[in-house]
């Protein structure tokens, strides 16, 4: 389980890759399909707290993990990736049903989490603690907004994107000086992740930053355009099926 000489042996699209994204799948089916179950749950506030605690320690045994292994790099073991922003931002929500860290985590946790398990950035498969940090980390965050819209009723709406741009805007900079102190890469503002992506297409450095902005801007409102598209086909009362209903 913290065997490091076992690094190297994750491989994407192998079977765990699949049953990860199959488990992350059904489980969004779950609390879709049985979402009046969890309404009524007498202990639905105890749940939350577990999810709560477990992302929690996930996070610390992250960190006692790359200290442990004397590998500690502070470009890039400081839990400031945006999935792992999101991981606070879900603690906070599971515990105090958050409206405002909600709308920053739709689009962070559903648009941003689930396309890392899409593409899972680990060296280590099953069982080492990190291949079940990263996972239990990804899809409890991806599992959080959703949850929280089936069981609590939370909607998106351009205020939330509203809300969210500007929070990320302002986290921006903080991330930007960490990654010029650490000579790090946190939110890929200085060099694109390994593998063919968009971001390899930008400018380089400082004038990257605007690019990073220009694409996480427009993914993220295509995100909220297919949602708001699906839910007034689909979810929306036939009286409100409208978008200025939910704005």
């Amino acid at each position: 389980m913290f065997i490091k000489e076992l690094e190297g042996n994750y491989q994407n699209f192998g079977f765990n890759y699949w049953l990860m994204i199959s488990v992350t799948v059904i489980l969004i089916s779950f609390i879709i399909s049985k979402k009046e179950f969890f309404k009524q749950f007498r202990y639905e506030k105890w749940l939350r707290y577990t999810a709560a605690v477990a992302l929690l320690m996930g996070l610390i045994s992250e960190q006692v993990w790359n200290l442990y292994n004397g590998n500690y790099n502070w470009g890039a073991s400081l839990p400031l990736s945006l999935c792992s922003v999101s991981a606070f931002l879900s603690v906070w929500t599971l515990i105090r049903k958050s409206k405002f860290t909600f709308d920053i985590l739709f689009f962070t946790g559903i648009g941003g989490a689930f396309l890392a398990l899409l593409h899972a950035d680990i060296k280590y498969d099953f069982p080492h603690i990190t291949f079940i940090n990263f996972y239990e980390k990804h899809i409890i965050v991806t599992l959080v907004p959703i949850y929280m819209m089936a069981v609590h009723s939370f909607l998106p709406s351009f205020r939330s994107y509203r809300r969210m741009l500007i929070s990320l805007l302002l986290l921006l900079p903080f991330v930007t000086i960490i990654d010029l102190i650490t000579e790090g890469n946190y939110w890929f503002i200085m060099r694109p992740e390994i593998g063919p992506n968009i971001l390899h297409f930008l400018w380089e450095p400082p004038l990257k930053i605007i690019g990073v902005v220009v694409i996480m801007s427009g993914y993220f409102y295509l995100q909220l355009k297919v949602w708001l598209l699906l839910y007034d086909r689909n979810m929306a009362p036939q009286s409100k099926r409208s978008h200025k209903k939910i704005i």
